[in-house]
Protein backbone atom coordinates (compact mmCIF):
# COMPACT_ATOMS: atom_id res chain seq x y z
CA UNK A 1 0.00 0.00 0.00
CA UNK A 2 1.39 3.42 -0.94
CA UNK A 3 2.48 5.78 1.83
CA UNK A 4 0.05 8.72 2.10
CA UNK A 5 1.31 12.25 1.42
CA UNK A 6 2.87 13.83 4.48
CA UNK A 7 4.56 16.80 6.08
CA UNK A 8 8.27 16.27 6.80
CA UNK A 9 9.12 18.43 9.78
CA UNK A 10 12.51 20.04 10.43
CA UNK A 11 13.33 22.65 13.06
CA UNK A 12 14.75 26.13 12.55
CA UNK A 13 18.29 24.73 12.88
CA UNK A 14 17.68 22.31 10.04
CA UNK A 15 17.43 19.16 12.16
CA UNK A 16 14.89 16.48 11.29
CA UNK A 17 12.08 16.24 13.85
CA UNK A 18 9.22 14.00 12.70
CA UNK A 19 6.75 13.08 9.96
CA UNK A 20 3.10 14.14 10.15
CA UNK A 21 0.78 11.84 8.17
CA UNK A 22 -2.00 13.98 6.73
CA UNK A 23 -2.99 12.91 3.20
CA UNK A 24 -1.99 16.33 1.87
CA UNK A 25 0.67 16.91 -0.83
CA UNK A 26 4.18 16.21 0.47
CA UNK A 27 5.78 19.31 1.94
CA UNK A 28 8.98 20.12 3.78
CA UNK A 29 7.93 22.07 6.86
CA UNK A 30 10.22 24.21 9.02
CA UNK A 31 8.91 24.48 12.57
CA UNK A 32 10.13 26.48 15.55
CA UNK A 33 11.43 23.98 18.10
CA UNK A 34 10.18 26.00 21.10
CA UNK A 35 6.79 27.24 19.96
CA UNK A 36 6.11 24.58 17.28
CA UNK A 37 4.95 27.43 15.08
CA UNK A 38 5.32 26.71 11.37
CA UNK A 39 7.91 29.06 9.87
CA UNK A 40 7.55 27.87 6.29
CA UNK A 41 6.27 25.15 3.96
CA UNK A 42 8.31 24.21 0.88
CA UNK A 43 8.17 21.96 -2.18
CA UNK A 44 10.53 19.07 -2.88
CA UNK A 45 12.32 19.18 -6.22
CA UNK A 46 12.21 15.36 -6.24
CA UNK A 47 9.28 14.44 -3.98
CA UNK A 48 9.44 10.69 -4.65
CA UNK A 49 13.11 10.10 -3.90
CA UNK A 50 13.60 12.84 -1.31
CA UNK A 51 10.72 11.73 0.91
CA UNK A 52 11.88 8.11 0.58
CA UNK A 53 15.36 9.17 1.69
CA UNK A 54 13.91 10.95 4.73
CA UNK A 55 11.83 7.88 5.60
CA UNK A 56 14.95 5.71 5.37
CA UNK A 57 17.11 8.04 7.48
CA UNK A 58 19.40 8.98 4.60
CA UNK A 59 18.40 12.65 4.60
CA UNK A 60 18.57 14.09 8.11
CA UNK A 61 18.96 17.85 7.75
CA UNK A 62 18.00 20.98 5.89
CA UNK A 63 20.65 23.45 4.70
CA UNK A 64 19.33 27.00 4.42
CA UNK A 65 20.95 28.49 1.32
CA UNK A 66 21.42 32.25 1.02
CA UNK A 67 22.12 34.47 -1.96
CA UNK A 68 25.60 35.01 -0.51
CA UNK A 69 26.19 31.24 -0.54
CA UNK A 70 25.27 31.04 -4.22
CA UNK A 71 27.32 34.10 -5.15
CA UNK A 72 30.37 32.58 -3.46
CA UNK A 73 29.89 29.28 -5.30
CA UNK A 74 29.74 31.23 -8.56
CA UNK A 75 32.76 33.37 -7.75
CA UNK A 76 34.93 30.31 -7.18
CA UNK A 77 33.36 28.09 -9.84
CA UNK A 78 33.79 30.65 -12.61
CA UNK A 79 37.41 31.59 -11.86
CA UNK A 80 39.26 31.86 -15.17
CA UNK A 81 36.13 31.68 -17.31
CA UNK A 82 36.78 35.14 -18.75
CA UNK A 83 40.02 33.90 -20.35
CA UNK A 84 38.34 31.58 -22.85
CA UNK A 85 35.03 31.01 -24.60
CA UNK A 86 32.07 30.17 -22.39
CA UNK A 87 31.43 26.99 -24.38
CA UNK A 88 34.99 25.73 -23.91
CA UNK A 89 34.91 26.52 -20.21
CA UNK A 90 31.54 24.96 -19.41
CA UNK A 91 32.20 21.84 -21.49
CA UNK A 92 35.46 21.13 -19.67
CA UNK A 93 34.70 22.26 -16.13
CA UNK A 94 31.31 20.53 -15.94
CA UNK A 95 33.13 17.20 -15.98
CA UNK A 96 34.53 15.67 -12.76
CA UNK A 97 38.03 16.73 -11.80
CA UNK A 98 40.65 14.86 -13.80
CA UNK A 99 38.36 13.97 -16.71
CA UNK A 100 39.58 14.77 -20.19
CA UNK A 101 37.52 17.36 -22.04
CA UNK A 102 36.44 16.84 -25.61
CA UNK A 103 37.56 20.40 -26.42
CA UNK A 104 40.31 21.61 -24.16
CA UNK A 105 42.25 19.28 -21.89
CA UNK A 106 41.77 18.17 -18.29
CA UNK A 107 38.91 19.36 -16.09
CA UNK A 108 39.49 21.01 -12.73
CA UNK A 109 35.88 20.19 -11.83
CA UNK A 110 35.01 23.82 -11.18
CA UNK A 111 31.40 23.41 -12.31
CA UNK A 112 30.99 19.89 -10.90
CA UNK A 113 29.20 21.36 -7.89
CA UNK A 114 27.85 18.05 -6.57
CA UNK A 115 31.39 16.88 -5.87
CA UNK A 116 33.15 20.20 -5.38
CA UNK A 117 30.59 22.61 -3.94
CA UNK A 118 31.35 24.29 -0.64
CA UNK A 119 27.96 24.09 1.03
CA UNK A 120 26.57 20.78 -0.22
CA UNK A 121 25.54 18.13 2.31
CA UNK A 122 25.16 14.49 1.20
CA UNK A 123 22.57 14.01 3.98
CA UNK A 124 20.81 17.33 3.46
CA UNK A 125 18.07 19.06 1.53
CA UNK A 126 19.20 22.47 0.31
CA UNK A 127 16.46 25.05 0.66
CA UNK A 128 16.52 27.91 -1.84
CA UNK A 129 13.78 30.05 -3.39
CA UNK A 130 10.99 27.93 -1.92
CA UNK A 131 12.24 24.54 -3.09
CA UNK A 132 14.26 21.80 -1.34
CA UNK A 133 16.97 20.05 -3.37
CA UNK A 134 18.99 16.95 -2.56
CA UNK A 135 22.74 17.15 -3.09
CA UNK A 136 22.61 16.00 -6.72
CA UNK A 137 19.79 18.37 -7.63
CA UNK A 138 21.34 21.31 -5.81
CA UNK A 139 24.50 20.68 -7.82
CA UNK A 140 22.33 20.89 -10.95
CA UNK A 141 20.72 24.08 -9.67
CA UNK A 142 24.16 25.67 -9.23
CA UNK A 143 25.21 24.45 -12.68
CA UNK A 144 22.15 26.17 -14.16
CA UNK A 145 23.06 29.40 -12.38
CA UNK A 146 26.67 29.15 -13.60
CA UNK A 147 25.44 28.58 -17.14
CA UNK A 148 23.26 31.68 -16.89
CA UNK A 149 26.24 33.76 -15.76
CA UNK A 150 28.26 32.40 -18.67
CA UNK A 151 25.58 33.69 -21.05
CA UNK A 152 23.66 30.52 -21.91
CA UNK A 153 19.87 30.46 -22.15
CA UNK A 154 17.70 28.00 -20.17
CA UNK A 155 16.95 26.19 -23.45
CA UNK A 156 20.68 25.86 -24.25
CA UNK A 157 21.36 24.46 -20.80
CA UNK A 158 18.46 22.03 -20.97
CA UNK A 159 19.67 20.66 -24.29
CA UNK A 160 23.26 20.40 -23.06
CA UNK A 161 22.13 18.41 -20.02
CA UNK A 162 20.18 15.98 -22.22
CA UNK A 163 23.23 15.58 -24.47
CA UNK A 164 25.54 15.02 -21.50
CA UNK A 165 23.22 12.35 -20.13
CA UNK A 166 23.09 10.59 -23.48
CA UNK A 167 26.89 10.62 -23.81
CA UNK A 168 28.05 10.21 -20.20
CA UNK A 169 25.06 9.09 -18.14
CA UNK A 170 26.01 5.44 -18.02
CA UNK A 171 29.69 5.99 -17.22
CA UNK A 172 28.91 8.71 -14.66
CA UNK A 173 26.33 6.51 -12.90
CA UNK A 174 27.58 2.91 -12.98
CA UNK A 175 24.93 0.35 -12.20
CA UNK A 176 22.07 2.84 -12.70
CA UNK A 177 19.79 2.91 -15.73
CA UNK A 178 19.84 6.56 -16.82
CA UNK A 179 18.12 6.37 -20.20
CA UNK A 180 18.89 8.81 -22.99
CA UNK A 181 17.25 11.97 -21.71
CA UNK A 182 18.08 13.84 -18.52
CA UNK A 183 15.54 13.23 -15.74
CA UNK A 184 12.67 15.69 -15.14
CA UNK A 185 14.06 16.36 -11.65
CA UNK A 186 17.50 17.25 -13.02
CA UNK A 187 15.94 19.41 -15.71
CA UNK A 188 13.75 21.23 -13.19
CA UNK A 189 16.74 21.96 -10.93
CA UNK A 190 18.82 23.27 -13.85
CA UNK A 191 15.98 25.43 -15.10
CA UNK A 192 15.28 26.84 -11.64
CA UNK A 193 18.97 27.64 -11.24
CA UNK A 194 19.13 29.31 -14.64
CA UNK A 195 16.32 31.69 -13.67
CA UNK A 196 17.48 32.36 -10.09
CA UNK A 197 16.90 34.69 -8.26
CA UNK A 198 13.59 34.80 -10.14
CA UNK A 199 11.08 31.98 -10.39
CA UNK A 200 10.92 30.42 -13.86
CA UNK A 201 7.74 30.62 -15.93
CA UNK A 202 5.74 27.44 -16.29
CA UNK A 203 5.92 26.14 -19.84
CA UNK A 204 4.63 23.11 -21.68
CA UNK A 205 7.25 20.99 -23.41
CA UNK A 206 6.82 19.74 -26.96
CA UNK A 207 4.72 16.60 -27.44
CA UNK A 208 7.79 14.54 -28.30
CA UNK A 209 9.72 15.50 -25.18
CA UNK A 210 9.54 12.68 -22.61
CA UNK A 211 9.82 15.18 -19.76
CA UNK A 212 6.44 16.67 -20.93
CA UNK A 213 5.57 19.30 -18.32
CA UNK A 214 8.27 21.03 -16.32
CA UNK A 215 6.46 22.01 -13.17
CA UNK A 216 8.01 24.25 -10.53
Amino acid sequence: MATPPDDYIFNEKGNFVRIDRNNQPDKLVVENSKTRKVEGKYNFNDPVNDTKAIEEGIITEVVFITKEDIDLEMKIGLIGSEKESSLTFIERESRPIGDESALSGTSNGQLDFKNGGMNISPVGLHLVNGTAYNDYDYGNFLWGQAGKRLGFSPLNLSGAAHLNNALNGRSDNPGISTGIFDSPEDQRAIRNGSYYPNQPPKIKQSAGDPTKWIKN
